[in-house]
């Protein structure tokens, strides 16, 4: 998953629940994180609850929509 339909994605969910912009805005930057950094570090900066929710709302897997590690990640954390 890309960037840009990470954005696109947050986008719509931003019109369809306008009252839960704060929420959806964690939810896109969960996804975020798994992009920059894969998705195990992703779900180790984040608890279970807030990964799950961001993955039901925008309609993602972290472990399939998303590398394990990127380059920056094996920089920062060794993984």
């Amino acid at each position: 998953m890309t960037l840009e339909q990470i954005s696109i994605r947050a986008a719509v969910a931003r019109r369809q629940h306008v009252q839960y912009i704060d929420f959806v805005e964690r939810c896109e930057l969960v996804l975020q994180q798994a992009h920059d950094l894969g998705w195990r570090v992703a779900q180790m900066l984040n608890d279970e609850h807030s990964v799950r929710a961001a993955e039901s709302l925008m309609g993602a897997h972290l472990k399939s929509d998303f590398c394990e590690s990127t380059p920056l990640s094996r920089l920062i954390y060794g993984f």
